[in-house]
């Protein structure tokens, strides 16, 4: 899948400069959930002078999209496959995105999977930031209770005010609709449509960055979690193992740090994580393998690039501390580990 379309996140990096992916300081439009590509296609092709910044985090879907956009030879769209809050707050600074469109999202209809939704009072405060004055957020859907929802959300919120006199529309003119528009529309069923466009600008309140962990990083924040102990001798793996074994290492509200499994092998551990902390989710796996000369390095295996937040740190600091405990006579000759959250994690072993 690797191509100038085709954008990996970890290639991506933090906060890029998007001049210089696209080569241009055009106007960027971005849509959430793309699916087969052929809504955001549309658009690149329509509108040459503009970029286009699509992302879909089932990997499948994202391949039909991208043989779309291949085939069209358009230099002026970039797909991921990402979750959609992650790529605005990864992928851009405040004001920098002249549009977000949002088709058909998952309403998540059940009560108790609501809070899975996309569009919440966060969502639409970072969009507030993400977006540059006057640019506009636009959403379709089938599902008229969940863009009721949006609609109170976008109207209280001081950022916003409505694209149109009509908030909630079944048609707007220049819609392109898809092959699921079609479909929906071809049974004489109705769509519904809603837009907002941002009128001021508006600082942050903290509370998002409770919501949003990834709001509390910086590009310096992306260096290496590592921590090497000292050990007279290397121990037995298999042993070390077991006393880390499988379970719960942290759990807060709203916040899980869990060994999923531990395997080992002649020299060293693979520790299969997965760290939760409010609405972001992150799986990997830690390494732990011998350093030089009598050392044990403690890292994030080399195939996974978590996002370095408190919890990743968090989670290899207990990793540490558990080591450290299986061998009390090792030494801790160095940790990039945060101090304040490395020394927390001492007493939650």
């Amino acid at each position: 899948m690797e191509n100038k379309v085709y954008l990996k996140e970890e290639d991506l990096g933090f906060q890029p400069k998007w001049s210089e992916i696209f080569n241009n300081l055009n106007p960027i439009y971005v849509e959430i959930g793309i699916g087969n590509g052929e809504f955001i296609v549309h658009l690149a092709k329509t509108y040459p002078h503009f970029n286009f910044v699509g992302t879909e985090f089932c990997r499948e879907v994202l391949r039909k999209a991208l043989k779309r956009a291949e085939r069209e030879g358009l230099s002026n769209l970039r797909l991921l496959p990402m979750e959609g809050t992650k790529l605005l707050i990864k992928g851009f600074t405040s004001e920098s995105i002249s549009g977000l469109y949002l088709n058909f999202p998952d309403p998540w209809d059940k009560r108790k999977k609501r809070r899975n939704r996309l569009v919440n009072e966060a969502f639409v405060w970072l969009l507030a930031d993400r977006l540059k004055e006057g640019g506009f957020f636009r959403m379709a859907t089938d599902h008229r209770p969940y863009l009721e929802e949006v609609v109170k959300l976008f109207t209280t919120n001081e950022a916003f005010s409505p694209l149109w006199e009509e908030l909630i529309r079944t048609e707007i003119e220049d819609f392109y609709p898809t092959k699921y528009a079609r479909k929906w529309l071809s049974q004489g069923l109705p769509l519904y449509f809603t837009g907002f466009k941002k009128i001021k600008r508006v600082r942050l309140p903290d509370w998002i960055k409770e919501k949003y962990s990834l709001l509390r990083l910086t590009k310096e924040d992306y260096v290496p979690i590592i921590s090497v102990l000292k050990v007279k001798e290397l121990p037995d793996f298999r042993a070390l193992a077991k006393a880390i074994s499988k379970g719960i290492l942290y759990q807060s509200e709203g916040d899980l740090i869990k060994v999923l499994d531990v395997y080992t092998k002649e020299d060293g551990l693979l520790i299969d994580l997965i760290v939760l902390e409010k609405s972001l989710q992150q799986r990997f796996f830690v390494a732990v393998n011998p350093y030089e000369t009598r050392g044990i390095l403690i890292s994030v295996h080399s195939s996974d690039h978590p996002d370095p937040t408190d919890g990743v740190h968090l989670a290899i600091s207990l990793i540490t501390h558990k080591i450290w405990s299986f061998l009390p006579e090792a030494e801790l000759i160095k940790t990039t580990c945060k101090n304040k959250i490395f020394n927390l994690s001492k007493t939650l072993v």
